[in-house]
């Protein structure tokens, strides 16, 4: 049942169940071929979305192993050639940071290499000095 009122007019219309009922038993069935449809396309959907977003996150998969790959002993700078805008920024911080590892390292050796070259002018002495019985003199 529907009922209005306006100004000084009051209406009112109804409809028994038996007529109400198979109109909408018809709309009820028209809604399930689409939510049928949807349904098998739900798997067909989700593939592609899995496939697409694989497409998208390859360069950063192909970033990872590029820096999988490197050897701790040679810290060579990453490709920036062919890489997306969006890890552009990405390659460029990791590029920093093996310059500053490759710094790092270079002072590191030269420190031992000056330490051993100290250790071995005395142990030489000392060698020499016992090779030839002449220490303690």
């Amino acid at each position: 049942m529907y009922s209005e009122s306006r100004s000084d007019y009051f209406m009112q219309i109804a409809q028994p169940f038996k007529v109400r009922q198979p109109i909408a038993a018809k709309m009820a069935l028209r809604i399930v071929p689409p939510l049928l449809l949807l349904l098998l396309l739900l798997p067909a959907l989700a593939a592609l979305i899995w496939v697409v977003a694989g497409m998208a996150l390859r360069p950063l998969e192909q970033v990872a192993q590029a820096v999988h790959g490197r050897s701790p002993g040679v810290p060579q700078p990453l490709e920036t050639g062919g890489t997306p805008p969006e890890l552009l920024a990405i390659v460029v911080a990791l590029n920093g940071l093996l310059e500053k590892i490759d710094s790092a390292m270079a002072a590191q050796r030269s420190v031992i290499a000056d330490a051993a070259h100290e250790l071995r002018s005395p142990l030489t002495v000392l060698k020499f000095a016992a090779a030839t019985g002449r220490a303690g003199r």
